[in-house]
């Protein structure tokens, strides 16, 4: 509570010494009628109705289209560079991201694993963080909520809420084209048109995208290239007005990727040396002469060449019904399916040993009625929410370790097409592993004017969710076949012609359980002056614990965890000043963790985790995070806008319960100190200047200043956990697990024709070419060393846009 307090003076000050400043200025600019130039107000819909952000009493960030298109942000993904807390990495494909706000986040996007800061498109829960990390094409605005919506959002909103809008319908025709190029040979085209069928009462919008370049990554053994992009989007919606107070909306979204996987780079490894010097001198020689040939983290010596592939289908509908002028009646419907494939090298290197193939489905579908009423000074929001999913996984890997374990894998060397002596051991790990979910909700949300300056909001939300979860785990042992190179291919099954070595079963796991919590909120916000707004809120997060499917195979494991919760304070300041060019918004925030759920890297069995590491889940006693957020936007002219954006954050696991001989033992400290995606300090400052030239276009030039402080980047190292990820502190691979503090540079140039039809963006991300790990997936000193992904390299995009 020092630290809040601490923070709470500290905003305060900044917000009311810039109040007093401001509002001295703006009175003579009042008076003078100087100021004809203000800031686009942007509306959003953080509390499922339209207002002003200004108005919103909570920490929310926006980026309305257009202002997406200028700093050419493409995906969720690039939103980390301007929005403050807010933190993201990518996974082994381009559609997969884990998203961290406040510190809070999920270690490994997988199947049946739940995001605590999950997506939402019009409103609709997306459940996974594989297919998260969504192409912004054809959308209206993103909008970033921080903390915990345990009323209004309810599912998994732990730490916070990513919601994207599509474009609205209107009657007016219009669309456009747009191509574009880049390095790593991109080729994109883009290509929308809205309008209306029958005016006033059928519109629709249609728009397609195909989006392609070649890899970031050399892989020097194969001749190939990782980390590449070849992804199709289609998108639709109807909307239908038979009344003026009645409308029925359909739309429909498809993602088809299939492109170069991103590979793991192998870091500081061992390996090189291993087989001539090393412990295992001797043994039937296996790796090639080549190995770390490089320390370029984009020149890669993985034998392993495969694409990613991805699936994803979206069909929403949606009801609203005006009653009356006071009461608002609405329906949405969902249903999403994701299929991802996915091949990549554990350990990173030439040797074969270590080549995993993944194929994860999920399906999820989703009902809620709401009905929002309002009269006079009260405004009441509730409703009902019902939602299922199933997901499955199965995977199968090349596992050459075995060859070091006995003498009957020694003796089972077959020579691959490639000319190397290798052993192929397939494991269905866990093949037929599925889990179901149904979660129920009811919620309902009051806001009161005690007068016009002062309102209030309570809120409450019952939720129950119930997992239930079903897996196996079979191994077959085999060498040769149609399959001996198995690095391109995979039928998750024992192919024709393979001698079976051996067959063992791991046994089956079956487990169930319920989950229930009730979740209030209350906020108060107070306007102390024209354009100024105080408020304090209290909110309560939940998220359902999960079912470890490796419970039974991993000693000391639990079969499930409990839920994790979370009480939130937050004290904020929103003003603007001069006359409307300037904004600022300050938050302080604390958030008290009970049964935080953490993934914890632990030695397990390799029929567990080829790498012999696993992220197992387990609830942590508490944690605690304490943070200020500042946002600040200032148009000094009409041509120059200046942006300025700083979050400070410092979160802190206090106790994590273990066994001893003498009784539970609490062993937090044993962890390494650098929270998961959640620097301590990030910030970013911007400017975006207009001008017009003699030719008669309108040009435009931004550039864009991201930092961020040292992060831990443990990734949990298991499809099967959930939860924070936290890795044992040893000054020995310490290092590994911290990616260094960074500042990413980006700038960029637009051309507009006076007709506004013809438009030219030429823009480039991370220009100083910064490039950190953002992911480790396992260390093994002086061995494989550490297996890591990293961010993008630099990159350019010049693109063309005709409108019509």
């Amino acid at each position: 509570m020092r630290d809040l307090a601490r923070g709470l003076f500290a905003v305060s000050s900044i917000a009311f010494a810039v109040s007093a400043m401001a509002a001295e200025e703006q009175t003579e600019t009042s008076k003078t009628g100087e100021s004809a130039v203000q800031l686009e107000q942007v509306v959003v819909q953080a509390r499922r109705r339209e207002e002003r952000l200004s108005d919103v009493p909570a920490s929310v960030s926006a980026m309305s289209a257009a202002a997406l298109k200028s700093a050419g942000v493409s995906s969720v993904a690039g939103l980390t560079q301007y929005i403050p807390g807010l933190n993201v990495a990518e996974g082994v494909d381009n559609n997969t991201a884990r998203f961290f706000i406040r510190g809070m986040g999920t270690a490994t996007p997988a199947v049946g694993i739940e995001p605590s800061v999950p997506v939402y498109i019009d409103d609709v829960y997306t459940p996974s963080g594989l297919g998260s990390n969504i192409n912004l094409f054809s959308v209206d605005r993103v909008e970033v909520l921080r903390g915990p919506q345990g009323t209004l959002y309810g599912r998994n909103a732990f730490g916070g809420a990513i919601k994207v809008y599509t474009k609205p319908l209107n009657d007016r025709a219009d669309g456009y084209v747009e191509v574009a190029t880049g390095n790593s040979n991109r080729r994109d085209v883009k290509a929308e048109m809205s309008g209306a069928l029958v005016p006033g009462m059928l519109r629709f919008n249609l728009g397609a995208a195909s989006l392609m370049r070649d890899g970031y990554q050399t892989l020097v053994n194969t001749g190939k290239k990782g980390w590449g992009e070849d992804t199709k989007v289609l998108k639709g919606k109807l909307q239908f007005d038979p009344t003026d107070k009645l409308r029925f909306t359909v739309a429909y979204d498809k993602t088809d990727a299939d492109a170069p996987a991103k590979q793991l780079k192998i870091t500081n490894s061992g390996m090189k040396d291993i087989f001539n010097t090393g412990p295992l001198a001797g043994y039937p020689k296996i790796v090639p002469n080549r190995l770390q040939s490089s320390t370029d983290p984009d020149v890669l010596d993985t034998d392993t060449f495969g694409n990613s592939t991805v699936k994803a289908r979206g069909l929403t509908w949606s009801a609203q019904w005006q009653v009356s002028d006071d009461l608002l009646v609405k329906y949405l419907g969902a249903d999403r399916k994701m299929e991802n494939g996915r091949i990549f090298d554990i350990e990173g290197t030439a040797a074969p040993f270590l080549t995993v193939s993944e194929q994860l489905n999920l399906r999820g579908k989703s009902h809620e009625l709401q009905a929002n009423w309002s009269r006079g000074p009260l405004n009441v929001i509730g409703g009902v929410f019902y939602y299922t999913e199933d997901t499955s996984s199965r995977s199968a890997d090349v596992n050459n370790f075995l060859a070091f374990l006995d003498t009957k894998h020694q003796a089972s060397y077959v020579t691959d097409p490639n000319g190397r002596q290798t052993a192929v051991d397939i494991r269905r790990v866990f093949d037929g592993l599925s889990q179901q979910v149904t979660s129920k909700a009811a919620f309902v949300n009051v806001g009161y004017a005690l007068t016009k300056d002062l309102n209030v909001t309570g809120g409450i939300r019952f939720t129950e969710d119930d997992k239930a979860t079903q897996g196996n785990r079979p191994s077959t042992t085999f060498v040769g076949g149609s399959l001996a190179d198995f690095s391109t291919n995979s039928c998750f099954c024992v192919p024709e012609g393979a001698t079976i070595i051996d067959t063992t079963f791991g046994g089956q796991l079956s487990g169930q359980r319920k989950y229930r919590a009730v979740t209030p909120e209350f906020t108060v916000d107070y306007n102390y002056a024209r354009n100024q707004m105080a408020y304090a809120s209290f909110k309560r997060g939940f998220q359902a614990g999960s079912i470890f499917p490796a419970s039974n195979v991993v000693p000391g494991a639990a079969l499930s965890t409990d839920a994790q919760g979370v009480d939130a304070l937050e004290l904020g300041n929103k003003g603007t000043f001069l006359d409307g060019r300037l904004s600022l918004n300050a938050s302080v925030y604390y958030n008290r963790y009970k049964d935080l759920l953490v993934s914890v890297n632990t030695a397990v069995p390799i029929a567990v985790s080829a790498t012999g590491f696993a992220g197992v889940p387990q609830n942590a006693g508490a944690a605690h995070s304490t943070g200020i957020e500042l946002e600040s936007r200032y148009q000094v002219t009409r041509e120059l806008l200046l942006t300025a954006n700083v979050a400070y954050n410092q979160f802190k696991v206090t106790e994590v319960m273990a066994a001893s001989p003498t009784g539970p033992v609490n062993i937090a400290n044993t962890f390494l100190d650098v929270p998961t995606l959640s620097p301590s300090l990030q910030g970013n400052v911007r400017f975006d200047y207009r001008f017009n030239l003699n030719s008669g276009l309108a040009a435009r030039i931004f550039a864009n200043a991201a930092y961020r402080s040292k992060i831990g980047i443990n990734a949990a190292n298991a499809s099967e956990s959930s939860g924070l990820g936290l890795v044992g502190a040893n000054p020995a691979t310490d290092k590994y697990y911290i990616s260094p503090a960074v500042t990413l540079i980006s700038a960029g140039v637009s051309l507009n024709t006076e007709d506004q039809k013809w438009r030219i963006d030429l823009i480039g991300q991370n220009l100083n070419n910064q490039r950190r790990p953002v992911s480790t997936v396992a260390v093994v000193p002086d061995f494989f060393g550490a297996i890591q992904q990293w961010n993008e390299p630099r990159n350019w995009r010049l693109s063309v846009t005709r409108s019509f």
